[in-house]
């Protein structure tokens, strides 16, 4: 499927009836996470000034690889795909 996203890039989108966490580093790979918090369910919000994947409900911190950071989440986010050089999408996991 031929489906540009990069203005989707550090943002919760919605993809084919799904919700992802969008995210592009510097080299150019692209990684997409569930955005459900692993603590209590809430949708995660990108922190620009941080660079992380932040909770609003209890606090809870993820890096924009999924790794939990801080508060009550001891549960990484789960990974929905991951690709360098991103122009399609490529769901690994749904």
């Amino acid at each position: 499927m031929n489906k540009n996203v990069e203005h989707f890039y550090d943002k919760v989108m919605d993809y084919e009836g799904k919700k992802l966490a969008v995210h592009k580093d510097d080299a150019g790979k692209v990684t997409a996470l569930n955005p459900t918090c692993t603590h209590a369910g809430c949708t995660v919000q990108f922190n620009a000034a941080e660079q992380s994947w932040d909770c609003p409900c209890h606090g809870g911190r993820f890096d924009v690889s999924r790794k939990a950071l801080t508060g009550p989440p001891t549960i990484d986010l789960e990974t929905v795909f991951r690709k360098d050089n991103f122009h399609e999408v490529d769901v690994i996991k749904s």
